[in-house]
């Protein structure tokens, strides 16, 4: 609120406000500042400032973090546009249309919205990761190296001799017929007749 307020205020200068100097400002370059800055609040910009300018202009700020959007308005409703990130210009138009500035401030805050999302997913991911190497059940090597590492142990039988699904003991001869049951890739036996 503190731009709002200081845009109210700017109605009360009169011509000569800055030590002699200075235009005062007129009622469309008031409008249209606190246009700019009303609408950055609905975009949940919280951080603002406004300042006047001795040409009867206008500049409203809004700040997100290390990035700066400057809008200086003017009384011919004409727009000085300046984007700064980190103390750095970015971005400067000149003669840009009120429209194009309101555009401006809604794309800002859509991608800050959506660096926002990225930024919580990522922050979930990490906080999630890190509870797992945190975790007492979290194992970061689960296989084996050798065979005898396991606790599990073939049967006897397989020690003994060496044994397959398609030995001789899996055969069955009936009449003139020979069978042979089979559980390759499958839940069940499947019978194979051999004439």
């Amino acid at each position: 609120m503190r731009a709002l307020k200081k845009i109210q205020e700017f109605r009360l200068f009169n011509d000569g406000w800055s030590f002699g100097e200075g235009k005062s400002f007129n009622e469309k370059v008031i409008k249209r500042a606190t246009e700019l800055i009303k609408l950055a609040k609905r975009y949940g910009f919280t951080k603002d400032n406004a300042f006047p300018g001795l040409n009867g202009d206008i500049m409203v700020t809004i700040y997100k973090g290390n990035s700066c959007w400057e809008f200086k308005i003017d009384e011919k409703d004409k727009i000085i546009y300046a984007y700064e990130e980190n103390n750095k210009d970015i971005d400067y138009i000149e003669n840009m249309p009120f429209k194009r500035a309101i555009e401006i401030i809604k794309e800002i805050a859509i991608k800050s919205k959506l660096d926002t999302i990225v930024e919580n997913k990522y922050k979930i991911i990490h906080d999630e990761r890190k509870k797992w190497k945190l975790s007492e059940l979290f194992t970061s090597d689960i296989s084996m190296k050798k065979p005898e590492q396991s606790g599990v142990q073939p049967f006897k039988i397989h020690q003994d001799k060496e044994v397959s699904q398609f030995s001789v003991k899996n055969v069955q001869t009936i009449k003139e017929e020979t069978r042979v049951h089979t559980s390759i890739n499958s839940t069940h036996h499947q019978l194979v007749v051999f004439p």
